[in-house]
């Protein structure tokens, strides 16, 4: 059952939030730039100081971990600590917070942005070599040769950018020369930064690239979430949900539901709660608006599918409105539509006929243990073991006992009749007797006074002091 509203779960491994009781499934590594970030950290990892041809700096990660940052600014950099706020780190450090904390909100998203506008900026600043304003941009890290004129008097230096090692550089001091697109703008950390499809020397695609797709990513990313519920004073919005409506609607058509007319709603709930409700657009707004996943705190991702909780009364309105739709009053089955869930102008009974009374036979042990748990009939067996005009001495008149029972009206609790209804498989009655065996109405006796009065606890026949016996077994009751 749940037709057409039911849809594939999701093989992703299931990532379960808890959000105001409800249970948010955002799969953090399915997102695009969770797994490109990840890659990027480890190659980032892996790319070594003897790869980038520095020294005292085991890792492409190191270096970022200290590059731009006011407290190692190199002396005469331009960016003196005055006008150095940020450097790469800091949006390293946010980023794999964000991630390692499993859980992106709408507040996270909004802020990748803000990251990668603050990537965009670096790009670029310090490629004129001369300039006053920061350069930020790993490419153009400044280096110089000193210069002298003929007197040996210091002159103004020889400057470039990239990498130390230049042709110069090698010659007075030995080593490798760096490859001349290292400092053409293009180094092994500006690759990882800037790079829009991985550099010569950089497997993975630059970090600003990573974050300019990554709040796209995550708000377009489809959210499920479960165990929402529908209260009783808002199911109007709910059912304003498509696949709610037809899921309802299917149920006023599909006599599986139904019993004689009457609403199962016990089953329609179980139902109902294991269907995956597929959202619009409009849709994922409004829930959203109901549920609070709207505002900043909120899991991030666009909501897709919904799985709801609802109460017995949630079940009955929206039934009710599906017959409403369809102009009906009568149940899958032809036969008057009612429930017995809800009384009153809230719940719908379209019977036209009164109900009948009957006579239930209970003929095993079963069923009379289930029948002392009734509170109406637990205190009459409780009765009519005081009651002195069944007893012949302690021997209990179990024959008159069973016609007593058997004529019995009892005013049940409407708990107690549907308890009595679902036990025996019936529709609805006005009026319900028991026709007992014996061996069922010594069970029902014995379980009745399991949590005996107080003028019970001798286990004594009334007026006497003997246990109570009944007597055509041979048997006293208690044992």
């Amino acid at each position: 059952m749940g037709g057409e509203s039911v849809v594939k779960r999701d093989k992703v491994k299931k990532k379960i939030i808890d959000y105001k009781g409800m249970k948010v499934n955002q799969p953090l590594l399915r997102y695009k730039f969770v797994k490109e970030f990840t890659k990027w950290v480890n190659d980032a990892q892996n790319t070594s100081g003897g790869k980038m041809q520095v020294k005292n700096i085991p890792t492409l990660y190191d270096f970022f971990k200290s590059h731009l940052k006011s407290t190692v600014v190199r002396d005469g950099s331009r960016n003196n600590p005055s006008n150095v706020n940020e450097g790469t780190f800091d949006i390293l450090e946010d980023l794999e917070r964000i991630i390692q904390r499993q859980y992106i909100s709408k507040r996270d998203a909004l802020y990748t942005q803000i990251l990668y506008e603050d990537l965009k900026e670096m790009e670029k600043t310090g490629e004129d070599i001369g300039g006053t304003g920061m350069a930020l941009d790993p490419a153009f890290i400044v280096f110089s040769h000193r210069r002298v004129d003929k007197k040996g008097k210091a002159k103004a230096p020889k400057k470039y950018y990239g990498h130390y090692a230049d042709e110069e550089y090698v010659d007075k001091f030995g080593g490798e020369k760096s490859p001349d697109h290292w400092r053409a703008g293009e180094n092994i950390p500006s690759q990882a930064l800037f790079s829009e499809k991985g550099g010569k020397d950089f497997p993975s695609r630059g970090l600003m690239y990573i974050l300019k797709d990554a709040q796209e990513s995550i708000e377009n990313e489809k959210l499920v979430i479960d165990e929402v519920p529908i209260d009783d004073e808002d199911f109007k919005e709910w059912e304003a949900i498509s696949s709610i409506e037809s899921f309802f609607n299917k149920v006023v058509r599909t006599s599986s539901y139904w019993k004689d007319g009457r609403l199962l709603v016990n089953a329609v709930r179980k139902e109902f709660e294991s269907v995956d409700f597929k959202l619009n657009e409009k849709e994922a707004e409004l829930v959203e608006k109901i549920t609070k996943l709207n505002v900043k705190e909120a899991p991030a991702g666009k909501l897709g599918i919904v799985r709801l909780s609802s109460s017995p009364e949630v079940i009955v309105f929206l039934t009710k409105s599906a017959l409403l739709r369809k102009r009906t009053k009568k149940a899958p089955d032809g036969k008057p539509a009612w429930q017995n869930r809800i009384k009153g102008e809230s719940g719908f009974d379209h019977r036209t006929e009164g109900s009948q009374d009957i006579t239930q036979e209970v003929r095993t042990k079963r069923l009379a243990r289930e029948l002392a748990k009734i509170p109406e009939i637990k205190r009459y067996a409780q009765s009519l073991l005081r009651d002195t005009s069944l007893y012949d001495g302690a021997n209990f008149q179990t024959s008159k006992a069973l016609n007593k029972l058997k004529d019995k009206e009892f005013n049940f609790s409407p708990t107690s009749k549907n308890k009595i209804l679902d036990l025996f498989n019936l529709s609805d009655v006005r009026k319900i007797n028991f026709k007992m065996t014996k061996l069922a109405m010594k069970e029902l006796l014995n379980r009745s006074v399991i949590t005996r009065t107080r003028d019970l606890q001798s286990m004594n026949a009334p007026n006497t002091k003997e246990p109570i016996v009944l007597k055509s077994w041979q048997q006293i009751l208690w044992r």
